[in-house]
């Protein structure tokens, strides 16, 4: 689970990096940056619930942190 959730952070780290070098717009580099958290959090939420968690402390400590 961890390192889903680090490659899907890493992943998105870097797409708004390469958004705040190549565009010029604020406003548009926010509504870009706006959709790939909303895309990287949808990604998350479908292989939360396609993999259950080994036990219920995974669960807290995934959620929680």
């Amino acid at each position: 689970m961890d390192k889903f959730y680090n490659e899907t952070y890493l992943k998105l780290e870097t797409a708004i990096q390469e958004l705040e070098i190549e565009t010029d717009c604020p406003i548009k580099r926010i509504e870009a940056v706006i959709h790939h958290i909303i895309q990287s959090l949808a990604d998350l939420k479908d292989f939360v619930l396609k993999n259950d968690f080994k036990n219920m402390e995974e669960e807290i400590h995934f959620f929680k942190y």
